[in-house]
């Protein structure tokens, strides 16, 4: 962890992009310390191991530490001394508000709640929330708060992007549901977020397993044991007519060069658009960066489906 992790994790504890909200939190926490440590017995002990924590953190510098989320998580105990000790000290200064007259003591409660109108004013959660998002847990929405301080961002930026995406836009939002191959558990390679938001459609995950590779890193096993409504096997028809698939989009290899070096993404399964274009005939749309296939309208209305008339 450095200095920057160290002033990212407050983001990350409070949950928002906000400098001010940050700061105005802070301040209020800094104030109502001092009722919380006389109040809860176990915030003294609480700090105590929270400092050993972040000592041998930063002694020993585990895997992604330098990152403000993953440090926020090994010292998360704080997060709610942070927040008690925020919520303190803005009834503490409300208190002071409301003694001064009756002109001014309906202002007391302004004063209040500014923590929580700072907090939800800037709050990720309108993003992650907005539908379609099939990927809510997808670490572009989570690793840094800050967009200019997010590594996702301009990493994946650079994946190549089909005009395919924003051509769905001209469809209902929400009325399409892509299956996208191949998919990548090393999320800053899963651009699926900036699909649904272009498209304006429902993305999930297309897994491979079973179709041309029997086992891959990442995926589920074809067993009906593991049964995801967000995730389907493209080599289970009758899981891709279940989840009302109406595109099976395959995305071809591709050139990365978002760490400083040339990398090459997808060649590992490349010998399954073979098996795609065997499985599903000719594409809808193909171009350099994707191979678009278009399930039949019977396929996707079958098997606990909703009527397209009805979505």
């Amino acid at each position: 962890p450095s200095l920057e992790t160290l002033t990212g994790v407050w983001y990350a504890w409070l949950g928002t992009p906000s400098t001010f909200a940050v700061l105005a939190c802070c301040a209020m926490a800094a104030y109502g310390a001092r009722e919380v440590w006389r109040a809860v017995p176990i915030a003294r002990s609480g700090v105590l191991g929270i400092v050993l924590t972040l000592v041998a953190v930063s002694s020993t510098g585990p895997a992604w530490s330098h990152n403000p989320l993953t440090l926020g998580r090994y010292l998360l105990p704080f997060a709610p001394l942070l927040l008690v000790a925020t919520a303190a000290g803005a009834v503490k200064i409300a208190a002071h508000v409301a003694a001064g007259g009756s002109l001014i003591r309906n202002g007391a409660f302004v004063v209040a709640v500014i923590p929580a109108l700072a907090l939800a004013a800037a709050s990720p959660l309108v993003e992650i929330s907005h539908h379609p998002n099939a990927q809510t847990v997808h670490l572009l929405y989570h690793v840094d708060f800050r967009p200019d301080h997010n590594p996702y961002l301009p990493y994946m930026e650079k994946i190549p992007l089909s005009p395919f995406w924003a051509s769905l836009a001209a469809q209902p939002r929400a009325s399409l549901r892509i299956a996208a191959a191949p998919f990548y558990f090393e999320s800053y390679d899963w651009d699926a977020p900036r699909w649904e938001r272009l498209s304006g459609q429902t993305v999930i995950p297309g897994f491979l397993t079973g179709l041309y590779v029997d086992k891959r890193a990442g995926e589920l096993p074809q067993t009906p044991e593991f049964r995801f409504h967000n995730a389907v096997h493209l080599a289970d028809p009758v899981a891709l007519a279940s989840h009302r698939v109406d595109y099976v989009v395959w995305q071809k290899p591709f050139v990365q060069t978002g760490r400083g070096r040339v990398e090459m993404i997808g060649t590992d399964t490349a010998q399954c658009e073979s098996s795609l274009r065997e499985r599903l005939g000719a594409p809808a749309y193909e171009d350099a960066q994707l191979i678009a296939f278009r399930l039949p309208v019977a396929a996707a209305e079958t098997v606990g489906s909703v009527p397209r008339a009805e979505r």
